[in-house]
Order: C-alpha cells, then structure tokens, then sequence
C-alpha cells in the first residue's frame, strides 16, 4: 500500500514538474525561494521581524498522523496543530516526529494543541486507554450540566427504570428551539450524585428513564453496577460537545478540590493545567513537551451559542433552573481569560492562537483558526439562500462589532506577532460525504477529486487577509484523512513564497448593486495578484496596471492555463484567483 502511495506521488510529481516545465507559455522570471533564500536577517520592509517572516502563501493544517503523513509531506507546511509530544498519535518514541519536521523543515511553527473545556472519558479521545483513572475523584460540580430534575423514588444499585419528577423545563432559549423542551434526550449521558449514566430510552408515560447504569466506573463495583440513590436527589444531562465528550466548568465559580498531588484546592482549570504537564498528561492535553506556540481549541469568550446545538440550557451553580445567558458568557468569558494567564504566567513568550473564539479580543492573542470556512452551508443559515454564503463570508471576512464577530481581516491586522491567523477550509464540510475518504490513510479513495473552487475561494480569501491556509478533505479528521497540495501553493511545483508579501491593503474591486457593502476584493502582493469573489454570479474586475499570468498546472488546467491577463478578467462566483506578475526573464 505505501509503495503504490509513493509511486503515486512520485509520478503526480513528476507531471507537475514536466508541465511547469512547458515552454508554450511565456516565461518569468524566478521569484527568490525562501528555502534557498533571502540572505540572512533580511525581510521585508512592511513584515515586523521575528521568528516567523515567511513569504506567501503561508500554508497550515491540524493533525498530521505519524504513521500516515510522512515528514516529508508534513515538512512543506509552514504551521502544523496537534499533539506532537505523542506524534500524533501514540508512538512509543516520544518526541520523533517533531525532531524530524524541524530537521525538514526549520521554519516549521509546531502548535501544541489543548483544550479543557472539553473532556473525553478515556485518554484524548482516540487514544488506546479506555478510561480515565482520575475522572472517579472528580466532583459532581466539575462537570457543566443543563438544568435537570430530581428523582420522584428510590433507587437501587441495579434498577435501569429511573422515575424523574419532572420531564420538561422551559427558560432562555436561542435559534428554532421552542421553550418549554424535554429534559432528557435518547443517548445522552446523565448524572446522579456521582453516577453517571446513559439514557437508552424514555418512558413519558410512566416520566421514567431506561438507561445503563454506572458509565466510566464512577461509582460501584463496575459496569451497569450502581449505586443507591434517594427519592430528591438531582439527575441532569451532562453536557457535551463531540461525541463522548463532557463540558467542564471552567468558570471562576467552579467548586475548588484538591487531588492528585495538588498542594492547595484547585478550580478545574488549574487542575487541568497542572495534569497536563505531569506523567499524567495523556489523559489530558500534553504540556510538558517543548513547543513552538499553543493551539486554544473550544475556549472561546462565551458560551451560550451551544444552545443553537442539542444542548438546551446551562446549569453551572446546579439549581435545576436554566442560567441567564449574559451572565453565563461574562462568567464564562472570566474562566478563559483566567485560563490564558496560566499560559502566560508560566511561558510569557509563548504564542497562543484560538480556534473559533467568538470573539473580537485581536490583541490578545497570536491569531485567531478560521476552522471549516467558508462554508457552502452558510446557504442553510439563511432565509434567502442564494445570499447566505455572500452574506456570512463578508460578516466574517470584515467582522461585524454589532455581533461581536472578529473578522479574519482584522484578526490578519491586528493580531499579535507573531500572527498565526490560519484558515482550514473543508472539502466535506459537514462529514456528509465518508464514502469519499478513507479514515486514516493518507491519499484518498480512487476517483476522489478536490472542490478546486471552493480551494480557490479559501485560499484567495486567506491571502486577501494576509493569513496561512490550509485545504482538508474532512473537517472532522483534519490531517488524519490525508494531506493535500495543490498548484496554488508553489506555483506548480516552481517555488514556494512566490507572491512574496502582500502591497497595501484589501481593495474592493466590484460592488454589488443588491447591497452595496457586499462585493469582489483583491489584494496586491509583490509578486503576484489575487481575487476573490464571494458572490453569487460571475463578476468582470479590473486588474492594477501591467500584465498578469495565470499559473500553468495539472490539476485544474482549463482554470490554471499560464494565459496572460491584462486590463480586466472575470472570476466565477465563490470563486477566486491568483494571478502572478509577469516579468519577463532577463
């Protein structure tokens, strides 16, 4: 299987370089590589130096798999987000893979990923260690909960027939959810006095509960052993945001406990943190390996937004009445802003970049993950869908301060350096489409073809903002489902950096004449110029003074010819471009 795989690559290669290589188109001249380089300590005037000053495109991707990405393959990224200390994942000789991207690559920026606002039952989720040895001393009030009930009898340590006293609740509410709802959901987890277990069914009749008894060794003697409840004791659905995951509470409010060697009562987070740089760090998120900068993922600035999925209410201080919703995001706000001065206090160099954080707090951190974006889903979002994707690119692009939104343009500007802002655009946004990859291997199934336009629409809006891009074939797997590289990322194989740094600012090129704020931007580079169009038909712009050149490759040749383009060009809706300057070879 790895032989067909590096032959297949091989081969791809080779037909990249032979079609660069054509003569029929004209020719330009070399744009310095960065790899072979610009002289020592030069960079360029408008970039602040620093560790990272490296021309575009920038190229970034989370979770490269050790036995199925090669270093080789890794090594062409300019950041990569995962858990390097176990090589994603879990091979034995700790630290090889992260040795051996730098030796590839020594510009390469390694993110460290952590989050503790989400934690699975056994060791990071797809590790091999089933269940987590510590989650049993945990506190109830660790864990975040919806406003529940409380148990209408008692309880044995056996019974999977649970009576509630009530089965709905109403309170504050957000999207198409209607106030009052139902409790209690098929396949959620809940917990009891310390004992968690899974809902199996409902009997509304009889308001009861069927469910499994004593999940993750809790409490008891072992699975669907339990233990004794009393008639008024609370039972609430736990929260959680993946699959067999629990929400924790992060908030300054959270009860204190002292385990596991803490030499004082500890909140969660700080037990958290502490965890995660010990012997322990497995079944946490690994710290204690050396890192170039830290990825934040699900430790955003509120929290309330989860009641647009399953998740019905908040119940932090555990009253069984929903929280308000301002006062849950500003408590919440405080627990992550709590959770970031750990990081700084102990490694106040150390980059910090977040993942979706709703948020607009730009200065605060080492740039924002635009992850799965854009998104063909934004359609669904809308009442008029033909407008959705036009109208939630350009509130992201630009920002919106009426919502809160930071946009990625802004987060490009006013990050601070070094500024990791990156953009994962998604091929199978939405994990509709499993047929089309294989899990874990590192090329996709036969007859697999990128979206090359979508790629075009991500990777045109990702230089317009100045930021680092990166193209997956999932947006649950990441890297994991393989490693992509497309003719947009080196000029067909001829160079890296080849647009250099971008000139000046975005310019809008087209308005459109529905709504005047929306439009068709570009941006100029010192090499090169780019497009994109994030609206619903083909718009005509014009380009800045001189003669332009598509790139010459294999993978999209009607689109990426090598033709010259001069004076004005159309671009395709939720599409984009990039042109290269030409100069012609001396």
């Amino acid at each position: 299987m790895r032989k067909s795989i590096a032959l297949t690559l091989l081969t791809l290669l080779s037909l990249t370089l032979l079609l660069a290589a054509d003569n029929s188109a004209p020719r330009q001249s070399i744009v310095p590589d960065r790899r072979s380089g610009r002289p020592a300590g030069t960079v360029h005037p408008d970039v602040p130096t620093g560790p990272w000053n490296l021309p575009f495109p920038r190229l970034g991707m989370w979770n490269p798999i050790f036995d199925v990405n090669t270093v080789a393959e890794c090594g062409k990224f300019d950041m990569l987000a995962g858990i390097f200390y176990y090589d994603l994942y879990w091979d034995p000789t700790l630290g090889k893979f992260s040795k051996a991207l730098y030796g590839a690559n020594p510009d390469i920026q390694l993110f460290t990923y952590y989050t503790a606002c989400e934690t699975w039952p056994g060791q990071n989720w797809w590790g091999p260690l089933k269940h987590n040895p510590f989650m049993p001393d945990w506190p109830d009030e660790w864990f975040a909960t919806e406003a529940g009930t409380v148990l209408a009898a008692d309880i044995d340590a056996e019974q999977t027939g649970i009576p509630v006293k009530d089965w709905a609740k109403a309170g504050p509410s957000l999207g198409a959810r209607d106030s009052p709802w139902s409790i209690f959901r098929v396949g959620g987890d809940v917990q009891c006095d310390g004992e968690i277990m899974k809902v199996k069914g409902l009997d509304e009749a009889n308001t009861s509960l069927i469910v499994e008894r004593n999940l993750h060794n809790r409490v008891g003697k072992g699975a669907r052993h339990g233990k004794e409840h009393k008639a008024g004791t609370r039972i609430a659905p736990l929260i959680g945001f993946w699959p067999t995951t629990y929400t924790m509470n992060l908030t300054l409010d959270c009860p204190k406990a002292q385990l596991h060697g803490a030499s004082r009562p500890e909140l969660f987070s700080e037990y958290h943190f502490r965890m995660s740089q010990t012997g322990a760090a497995g079944y946490f998120w690994d710290l204690s390996a050396d890192k170039n900068a830290v990825m934040f993922d699900r430790l955003e600035d509120s929290i309330s937004w989860r009641l647009y999925t399953p998740t019905c209410s908040f119940d932090l201080n555990r009253d069984n009445v929903p929280d308000s919703l301002a006062e849950l995001d500003a408590s919440w706000q405080k627990g992550v802003e709590y959770v970031h001065s750990l990081f700084t206090q102990q490694w106040p160099t150390l980059p910090v970049a977040r993942n979706k954080s709703r948020s607009r707090n730009f200065g605060g951190y080492n740039g924002e993950n635009f992850e799965s974006w854009p998104q063909y889903a934004w359609d669904t979002w809308d009442i008029q869908p033909d407008r959705g994707r036009t109208k939630y690119w350009h509130q992201q692009f630009f920002g919106d301060k009426d919502k809160n939104i930071g946009g990625m343009y802004e987060y490009g500007a006013q990050s601070r350096t070094p500024n990791f802002t990156l953009v994962v655009t998604s091929d199978d946004e939405l994990n509709e489409h499993p047929e089309r990859y294989t899990k874990y291997v590192s090329m996709a199934k036969p007859g697999f073809v990128p979206d090359y336009k979508k790629m075009r629409w991500g990777l045109c809006s990702a230089l317009c903002a100045g930021v680092v891009f990166g193209y997956e074939i999932n947006s649950e797997k990441h890297g994991m489902a393989g490693l992509l590289w497309f003719d947009e990322y080196d000029d067909a194989g001829a160079n890296r950096g080849y647009l250099g740094y971008p000139k000046g600012e975005i310019i809008k090129l087209y308005t459109d004449p529905k709504k005047e704020k929306y439009g068709a931007w570009g941006r100029e580079y010192d090499y090169g110029f780019v497009i994109v169009n994030p609206l619903e038909y083909e718009v005509e712009v014009s380009l800045p003074a001189g003669q332009w050149q598509r790139i010459k490759g294999p993978q999209s040749p009607d689109y990426n010819d090598g033709r010259m383009e001069q004076g004005q060009v159309k671009v395709g809706p939720y599409d984009g471009l990039v042109l290269k300057r030409f100069m012609p070879a001396a």
